[in-house]
């Protein structure tokens, strides 16, 4: 496997150490199912996982293709410390298997 060698503490020592401590910040949705999403978290729903971004531009991107915008913020962070494993994938985009909603937090709320 190609990542088989990094293991749960290089990953914490990474994010220790990161100057910009962000990880999969944002989540770009819609009115129509924040409250849903706010209440049960975040589900890869028919995909294999769930898509974050690290920049607002990206998450409006893919928040306003679904109706009203909705942006969430997570908290990477913490969710790591309890064991949410995020996956780096390319262009500032972190997957999750799933993100239970104490993470979130809707601004607009």
């Amino acid at each position: 496997m190609r990542w088989s060698t990094i293991s749960i503490e290089d990953i914490a020592q990474v994010v220790r150490n990161c100057s910009k401590q962000r990880y999969g910040n944002c989540n770009g949705t819609n009115t129509k199912v924040i409250n849903i999403i706010l209440s049960e978290g975040i589900k890869p729903m028919g995909r294999k996982y769930v898509h974050l971004s690290e920049s607002l531009e990206f998450a409006t991107l893919a928040g306003e293709r679904r109706g009203e915008l909705v942006i969430l913020e997570v908290n990477g962070n913490t969710a790591f410390e309890n064991g949410v494993k995020f996956y780096a994938a390319n262009h500032g985009v972190w997957l999750a298997d799933a993100v239970p909603a104490q993470y979130l937090f809707w601004r607009g709320q």
